[in-house]
């Protein structure tokens, strides 16, 4: 195990070359790091920091907002119940579309889907309002 004062540190790719590095505390690393974590095992202690990549991100927003949508368009051929989901399809489609969560196309797919199947939704709203009597 090498020690490794505060003012130096060890650079990647070389382990036995010192850099000095400037204002750091005159401490011993370890002292540091129990101050601040808490208990360290001193073999982790002396190995370089590096960071892990970021966890790839999913984005699954555009698929599920245009299935929403194909869903709902496909119910509102048979009746108006469908304007709710179509509703939720779009505005998932555009959250995915303005945060970039996914690809732009099915965020514009599923945008352009749910607006359709609103449309007829409010055909079918419109056509059973006629179909009502009207009270004298």
């Amino acid at each position: 195990m090498t020690r490794i004062d505060a003012h130096e540190r060890i650079p990647d790719g070389s382990p036995d070359e010192r850099v000095p590095v400037r204002d750091v505390p005159a401490e011993p690393i370890e002292a540091i790091a129990s101050e601040t974590f808490g208990s360290i095992h001193p073999d982790i202690a002396t190995q370089s920091i590096t960071r892990r990549g970021l966890r790839p991100r999913h984005k699954h927003l555009a698929t599920v907002s245009l299935v929403l949508a194909v869903l709902s368009l496909v119910v509102s051929w048979f009746g108006p119940w469908a304007a709710p989901i179509a509703l939720v399809a779009v505005v998932l489609g555009t959250v995915a579309l303005f945060r970039r969560w996914g690809r732009v196309s099915l965020s514009w797919g599923a945008i352009g889907a749910g607006v359709v199947a609103i449309l007829f939704s409010a055909y079918w709203v419109s056509w059973i309002l006629a179909q009502l009597p009207v009270a004298p």
